[in-house]
């Protein structure tokens, strides 16, 4: 269980949240632990918010750990409800570089009927952007190759908001989004 207000995560199963956090990740800001930033060390392991979807699947709301506080919080980047069942995630640069195909080609398929895509806005969170680095090469060339005859723009930034796999607008982290255009 969660002891949360707002962007601030105090406590997670009566203890500190950036203790708990640092033990599940085998001491990832065991430096930090006493106040400072973690973004950077954080992006590959952000916290989940189960999402319940109409099929029966779960599906995870990211939530991207910011800072530490002195006195044990954990400052993230978008709210946290108390009480609010978390699971802490895992990621790699692999898995970013191959994410945006797999968005596309589902937003593609969630088209209608008889309708062929014509180009394709995607919303890329900058910080999944800067823990990619050079690898941001192979995943363009690779969207090239797959979609060589479909434009495809879109901006990096930082706290996505859009349509979550439950229908429900949202505003999460670390997330990637792709809108499809058709004829």
């Amino acid at each position: 269980m969660s002891k949360a207000c707002g962007r601030q995560l105090s406590e997670l199963d009566g203890s500190p949240a950036s203790h708990i956090y640092n033990q599940a990740t085998n001491r990832l800001i065991e430096q930090q632990l006493q106040g400072g930033q973690i973004l950077t060390l954080t992006s590959s392991a952000p916290l989940g918010r189960p999402v319940a979807l109409e099929n029966g699947a779960t599906s995870y709301l990211l939530c991207h750990p910011d800072s530490t506080e002195a006195n044990g919080a954990l400052n993230m980047f978008s709210e946290v409800e108390e009480n609010e069942d978390l699971v802490l995630m895992e990621g790699s640069i692999s898995s970013l570089t191959s994410r945006a195909e797999r968005v596309i080609n589902n937003a593609i398929m969630l088209l209608p009927e008889n309708r062929q895509p014509i180009g394709v806005l995607m919303i890329y969170c900058a910080r999944c952007r800067l823990m990619m680095g050079d690898e941001i090469d192979n995943m363009l060339c690779s969207l090239q190759e797959k979609f060589a005859s479909l434009p495809i723009c879109g901006p990096f930034t930082f706290g996505e908001q859009g349509r979550f796999l439950d229908g429900k607008n949202r505003h999460g982290n670390l997330m990637i989004s792709a809108v499809v255009f058709s004829q």
